[in-house]
């Protein structure tokens, strides 16, 4: 197909790939030439397992008027949500859909370890404390450190973790508990602290990677058009803004390709950044 130009950024695993288009139509494209592309390889998409998402605002797209996607002689169906490698991805793009599914998969953990541990007097509140921070916190926080994520997210991720630690130290359930003491009794911080030390980490590798493509994800910035009344959404920027914030880091600039210029220049020195703003104490 030399009319075609399709650029490939990376692959990371031969048997799940996924596929970005700016319009619907040129997923059949995409789909048709990854196709053919892989039969030679001995490699074969298969119908059922492939699902389509069309991201958008809510009622600024007909959904009905959506092509009609083939891969071969099967019709590809558009869904309204998609899990993929362990996340879940909603076509409105809000997060708080991907935090109940990580609490979903990290309940599965809990019920699993409840008879052997968190069910057992015998064995004391630190050791059930190790078990959260490995097991369970890898799975809950698994994929949410690279999202934007407001308010609302971190109360039902830190909410979920007073009600783990009320069960695991045998409280009643209309106990009031802080988040304060229930750190003293586990020896966990609650995940929202995790995830922000996460995310920071991560910030500071991207920006000091050479990998092209992950540099010019984080630090994209939109140009042109017009957004809809309401408040904006918040943007991964807005988040780092927001964890920097409680470190009481500020970045005297309100240009967001200025702002990652300079923590660019800061995440050079991988120990300060570590020292200075992935470990520091948040306010």
């Amino acid at each position: 197909m030399p009319s075609l130009s399709f650029r490939l950024s990376s692959i990371e695993y031969a048997d799940d790939q996924i596929l970005f288009t700016l319009t619907p139509n040129g997923l059949q494209e995409m789909i048709s030439y990854l196709a053919d592309t892989a039969t030679p390889f001995g490699l074969r998409l298969a119908p059922q397992k492939c699902e389509l998402i069309c991201f958008h605002r809510i009622g600024s797209v007909d959904k009905n008027s959506l092509p009609v996607v083939m891969l071969g002689s099967t019709n590809v169906s558009w869904k309204s949500s998609v899990v993929y490698l362990g996340s879940k991805f909603v076509e409105d793009c809000l997060t708080l859909p991907s935090v109940k599914h990580r609490i979903c998969c990290a309940e599965s953990v809990v019920t699993r370890l409840n008879t052997h541990v968190f069910r057992r007097r015998a064995i004391n509140q630190n050791l059930k404390g190790k078990f959260i921070e490995s097991a369970v916190f890898g799975s809950l926080l698994y994929g949410l450190q690279y999202c934007a994520f407001s308010k609302r997210d971190q109360r039902c991720l830190d909410g979920y973790y007073l009600r783990l630690v009320k069960r695991v130290c045998m409280l009643p359930f209309d106990y009031h508990l802080s988040y304060e003491e229930a750190q003293k009794r586990v020896g966990v911080e609650r995940p929202s602290l995790h995830l922000s030390r996460e995310r920071l980490r991560w910030t500071g590798h991207i920006l000091r990677s050479e990998e092209r493509v992950l540099s010019e994800v984080l630090t994209f910035v939109p140009s042109g058009g017009k957004r809809g009344r309401g408040r904006p959404r918040l943007r991964f920027y807005d988040t780092i803004k927001a964890d920097l914030k409680d470190r009481n880091i500020t970045v005297d600039t309100k240009k967001q390709s200025a702002f990652w210029d300079v923590l660019t220049v800061r995440a050079e020195d991988r120990c300060r950044w570590r020292k200075e703003i992935v470990n520091a104490k948040r306010s």
